[in-house]
């Protein structure tokens, strides 16, 4: 005998996966959200502008300039969307259940305070 129950054997304290979780929440965002624009803050800064819009080149077919702005726009974001799908199954995966809803679940201010941060 340990001197243990069961359920306190059966459930070590996994601190490693919220860990990761968050790890991948800061590096997606840098990868996804920061570092696209970091080295257009100094051309902004030393120039004045952040280049040219995607709307001044248009065609003069319409159905063509739409399928232009949409694959720009595509390229755009789709690294946003990807980050967006990992996270939403890490949270289901990593993220301890009761925890979630201990925090955020509470139809009190302090979860709508803390959703609010998190997201």
């Amino acid at each position: 005998m340990t001197g243990q129950s069961s359920s306190q054997a059966a459930t070590p304290i996994q601190w490693w996966k919220p860990a990761l979780f968050f790890l991948v929440v800061i590096a997606g965002l840098w990868y996804v959200k920061w570092e696209p624009y970091y080295g257009k803050a100094f051309t902004a800064a030393e120039t004045h502008s952040i280049g040219k819009s995607i709307l001044a080149q248009a065609d003069a077919n319409p159905w063509q300039a739409a399928l232009d702005y949409a694959m720009i726009y595509f390229l755009a974001v789709w690294k946003a969307a990807v980050l967006g799908v990992i996270l939403g199954s890490l949270i289901q995966v990593l993220i301890p259940r009761d925890w979630l809803l201990r925090t955020l679940g509470q139809s009190r201010f302090r979860g709508t305070l803390l959703g609010t941060l998190f997201s």
